[in-house]
Order: C-alpha cells, then sequence, then structure tokens
C-alpha cells in the first residue's frame, strides 16, 4: 500500500464502515493502483451511499413524493436531515423530474415538507400544488384535424405504440423539451435557463447528481439518427465501430450540485458520459439533399468529452429542464423501434418530426442543447441544404432519449461512481415489477433484445424478491397497494471478453455493493397519454403513501424505523 493517496472525495466524507463484511485486497485488484479512489474507499474502509431512482413518468415522480414525505413524516425529519448520509443521487425520466425539483426548486422541496407536516392533507396539498397546474400544460388541444390524424395513425400502427394514437396526435406540433420545460416551469417554478451548476436547496448541497440518459449509436445496420428527414432528404449521424454498439448506449449528465453559485468540485470516482463509446470510434455526419440525392458525409473522431474520464462533459452549463426532458424522452425509442417502414411512411406523409421527440446535444466545445437546436432548425427551414453534415459535424451533435431505454433505475451509474450501497427505489403497476434490475443479475431477462449486450453486471443470480417484507395500505380503496423492501449483497462481475457488460457502465473492476430496495407497487400507469383524461390520480397515490407511511402502526412502524431509514443511513 505504498505510496497511497487520499482521493478529493474522501475529504468530504467522514463516515467510515466497521462492519466485517467489507472491501478486501482480493476482491478489488484495482488496488494495484493506489491513486483510484476506489482503492482509497478501500482501504479506508468509506461508506458512500447513494440514493437511484427509477424512470417510469408521473407514477415515478408521486410515488418519490409520497416515499420521501412519509418517511420525513414518520421520523419527523426535514429534507436535510433524511439526505445527511447520502452522497450521490442518481435518476431516470419521471424521477429526474423529482431530483431537479427537489433540488433547484425551493417551491417543491417546500411542498414535500408540508406534506410531511400534514399527512392527512398530503392529496389535496398535492393536488392543488403540483396536479392542477401540469394538468394546463399537458400537451396542446387536439383539432379536428389531429382525431382525422390518430383514427389513420391507429389504423396503420395496430398495437406497435405503447401510447393511444391521440398521443400522436397531440404531438404534432410540441416538441418533448418543450412539455418538460413547461411541466418544470408551471409545478416547480424552474427557470427554462436555470443550469445544474446553479445553485441547489440545502440538502442537495455537496452531493453528485446523475441524470440518466440514453445515447442513440445508430449504424449502417441499425437504423439512422435522423434529425431531419422528407421524402429523398434527411440529415443525421451514424456510428462507424467494429463491433458494432447497440442501438442505445447508458450515458449520465453528472454534476456536483452546490449552494453557492461557484460549485464545487465533483464528488466520487470521475466517469465518462458515454462510459461504453470506445475512444477510438468515428461519427459519420451525413445529409441526402436534393435535387440529386447527393450523399454528403463528414467523418470526425468521437468528441472528447464523451468518452473521457480525466475531462468529461461539463454538465453544469446544462439546463436543468432540458436534461430533465432528455432524461425522460421515451418518444425518442421510436427511433430505433423495429418498425422503420412504418414510422417512415408516418414521418414523410403526416409530418412527424423524430427530432421533436429526440433531445439533441452539442458536444464539442461547451455543451449545449440549444445549439444543437439552433442547427437542427436550421436544417429543418432550408429543407436539408448543402453543408448539413457539416454544421451537425462542427457541433459533435448526438441525440438522447429516454435512459429507460438501456438503464432507467440510475443504479450502476451510482455503482460507477464509487457508490457501496444504493437505496433503489422501484415503481410498479398492479404488480410488484422488477425486470429492470433482474437483468443486471447473471441469468437475469433482458427487458430489450437490443440491449443484450450491456447485461448482466453482476455476478450473482436473480434474487428471490417475493421473500422481501412488505407494507400494505390500510385503507381499502387506496390506489397504493404496497411497499416491499429489502436487501441484497451484490459483486460486479468486472470487464472480460466474455463478459463485457461491466465496461457500457464505467465499472471497470469487481466491487462489493448493498442493494436497498424499496419498491412501490399501485393501480396506476406511468402516465395519461391524453391531457384530458388528467392526473388527479397521482394526488390520491401521494396521499395514499404519505399517510400508509407516516401513520404506520405495530410490525410496519418497526419496518419504517429499523428498515427504511436505516437505508438512508439513519
Amino acid at each position: 500500500m505504498g505510496n497511497a493517496v487520499i482521493c478529493h472525495c474522501c475529504q468530504n466524507v467522514d463516515e467510515i464502515d466497521t462492519a466485517e463484511e467489507r472491501f478486501t485486497t482480493s476482491e478489488l485488484p484495482c488496488l494495484l493502483k493506489p491513486q483510484d479512489t476506489e482503492a482509497c474507499h478501500a482501504r479506508k474502509g468509506v461508506v458512500r451511499r447513494a440514493v437511484a431512482m427509477q424512470g417510469g413518468g408521473f407514477r415515478a415522480l408521486s410515488s418519490d413524493v409520497g416515499l420521501v414525505a412519509g418517511l420525513l413524516a414518520f421520523g419527523g425529519l426535514s429534507l436535510d436531515q433524511l439526505f445527511d448520509k447520502i452522497h450521490i443521487t442518481s435518476s431516470g425520466s419521471g424521477s429526474t423530474w423529482f431530483l431537479t425539483s427537489l433540488a433547484y426548486s425551493p417551491k417543491f422541496a417546500g411542498m414535500v415538507e408540508h406534506l410531511a407536516h400534514t399527512p392527512d392533507e398530503a392529496q389535496a396539498i398535492f393536488q392543488t400544488s403540483y396536479v392542477d397546474p401540469a394538468n394546463k400544460i399537458m400537451w396542446n388541444d387536439i383539432t379536428i384535424e389531429d382525431k382525422v390524424f390518430a383514427k389513420v395513425t391507429e389504423a396503420l400502427l395496430g398495437s406497435v405504440f405503447e401510447w393511444d394514437a391521440e398521443f400522436i396526435a397531440s404531438i404534432r406540433n410540441l416538441t418533448w423539451k418543450g412539455y418538460v420545460i413547461d411541466l418544470l416551469k408551471s409545478t416547480a417554478d424552474i427557470d427554462e435557463n436555470l443550469t445544474l451548476g446553479d445553485p441547489v436547496v440545502s440538502w442537495a448541497h455537496g452531493k453528485s447528481f446523475h441524470v440518466n440518459v440514453s445515447l442513440l449509436t445508430p449504424s449502417d445496420k441499425k437504423k439512422s439518427a435522423v434529425v431531419w428527414e422528407r421524402i429523398i432528404e434527411n440529415a443525421g449521424y451514424r456510428l462507424n465501430l467494429a463491433p458494432e454498439a447497440p442501438a442505445c448506449l447508458p450515458a449520465s449528465l453528472t454534476v456536483m450540485m452546490s449552494s453557492h453559485k461557484n460549485g464545487l468540485n465533483a464528488v466520487g470516482e470521475p466517469t465518462a458520459f458515454v462510459p461504453g463509446l470506445p475512444k477510438d470510434c468515428k461519427f459519420d455526419y451525413f445529409a441526402h439533399e436534393l435535387p440529386w440525392r447527393q450523399e454528403v458525409d463528414k467523418f470526425v473522431d468521437a468528441p472528447t468529452c464523451l468518452t473521457s474520464r480525466s475531462a468529461p462533459m461539463a454538465a453544469e452549463k446544462l439546463e436543468v429542464s432540458a436534461a430533465a426532458a432528455a432524461s425522460s424522452a421515451a418518444g425518442g425509442k421510436l427511433d430505433i423501434m423495429p418498425a422503420d417502414q412504418v414510422m417512415e411512411l408516418l414521418n414523410l406523409q403526416f409530418g412527424i418530426q423524430r427530432a421533436d421527440l429526440v433531445c439533441w446535444l452539442a458536444t464539442n466545445d461547451s455543451p449545449s442543447f440549444k445549439e444543437a437546436d439552433k442547427a437542427i432548425n436550421a436544417i429543418k427551414a432550408s429543407s436539408g441544404s448543402q453543408g448539413s453534415a457539416t454544421s451537425l459535424a462542427d457541433l459533435g451533435v448526438v441525440g438522447l432519449v429516454d435512459a429507460g431505454v438501456t438503464e432507467g433505475t440510475g443504479v450502476l451509474s451510482a455503482i460507477s461512481s464509487g457508490a457501496t450501497y444504493v437505496v433503489v427505489v422501484l415503481n410498479s403497476e398492479k404488480d410488484y415489477e422488477w425486470s429492470y434490475v433482474e437483468q443486471f443479475f447473471t441469468g437475469g431477462k433482458i427487458v430489450y433484445e437490443d440491449n443484450a449486450e450491456l447485461f448482466p453486471v453482476f455476478a450473482q443470480g436473480v434474487p428471490d424478491f417475493s421473500k422481501f417484507s412488505e407494507i400494505r395500505p390500510k385503507g381499502v380503496n387506496s390506489t397504493l397497494l404496497g411497499i416491499k423492501f429489502g436487501s441484497v449483497t451484490v459483486h460486479t462481475i468486472g470487464q472480460s471478453r466474455a463478459r463485457p457488460g461491466c465496461r457500457f457502465f464505467g465499472i471497470s473492476d469487481v466491487r462489493k455493493v448493498q442493494l436497498d430496495f424499496i419498491n412501490i407497487c399501485s393501480d396506476t400507469d406511468i402516465g395519461p397519454a391524453v391531457p384530458k383524461k388528467g392526473l388527479d390520480k397521482y394526488g390520491v397515490l401521494v396521499g395514499d403513501l404519505v399517510k400508509t407511511i407516516a401513520q404506520a402502526e405495530g410490525k410496519d412502524a418497526d419496518a419504517v424505523r429499523n428498515v427504511l431509514l436505516p437505508m438512508f443511513g439513519l
């Protein structure tokens, strides 16, 4: 252990793990490099706690709100106290809406603490403070033309889409990023120009925040990421890789949150924005242009900030709302769905723009969502004129979609950053759903076949989640169906040619991690496709959750006191 150094993040961590089962040199080959952050943690027995929150639209957000407010109420805690021992936060999709609002909005954080102070009124407070404003801005009004379009779409697509046809109609004149900007503004007073590097609410100060997304990585054999397409014109990019990467790769916008404008240095291990992207890969930006169907290509190296651990992307410059939109851009999946011909027909005949559902990011020089949008809008305005490929290449424009397309729980990003204990907050509809974490384990079923190369990550087989403990609501007609919880200790498999999964998440070695699961099951879906159906049911879920946890009695109270709160280090 000669020449050992203390990593920069250990200077901010004063908790030492005295348990017998902690890291050993035999479990961590990286100890051969004493300067490694993880080696430092192993040597000192440092506990690094993370909270990872699974995506799932409005169901995820309302589950997160109810859980946090319920724990605050039961323990008589503030947000500062509940998160005091947490070093890393990581999220996807709807849970990113929650964490960005909780961290960057004093209004939203105050509402959550208000729910905790008055559990019996939680439903009404959440309805007034969140649901009513959100209902007013959901999508645009559906016109008669839209309804006709919806019927045609439904006839063509059948059951291809997860959402009904009216959803497709409602997004024709609205971008996903625009919707999320409006959502966070109306429910949390988050200005669209507020950045991830701006001051946060006190509970979040000093914690690293991983906004998880998925990077579109098309190739010649897999569908291209198209930013403009009309009849025989298009512009976009593809990757030149051997072997080919999956159609999407997990990525994470990571920032060290601070209550001061100047911010702090990052805590945890430095992580690349896209750990699984080879440094030597080439991006092929292309444009097929009228009138001669001329193909223009410009090959460039992958932007440094995508693959570098030593010079990671400066995510603190990116807007909070745009990052949240990228993390939740579920509609971006349409760009990689197998129904290519159907989507091409819809795109060409009815004007669906995939760029409206994907969040585009310029990665060269200073990262920017706005600069990417400017370039794409210019391409649209000029109908894919000469120079389209060059303009995209010069900015290093890439497409980001929902974290759930690759890894929507935030767990693996937290582990990559050095977490040794991870509170995993899941949300399920009608029956407990574990598939998004089961795929992490050896022998686990892969949720999306295209992601088979990404997993497994853990050496252990799939745990028997049915044996976990459960708290059930007392109300007969409760929207909440139950809360299951339990813990599992795992070891990452490291990297090998036979099992390369870990490299896609930046986990290069064998690590021991405790996963503390909390799965909230309710009779709600991830969100209505059409706003007219309303969001009121999520207010009911929040009220049920807060009361169930805050007013727990007997064995349930013992579980909250002795299991759930200790998961947060309390």
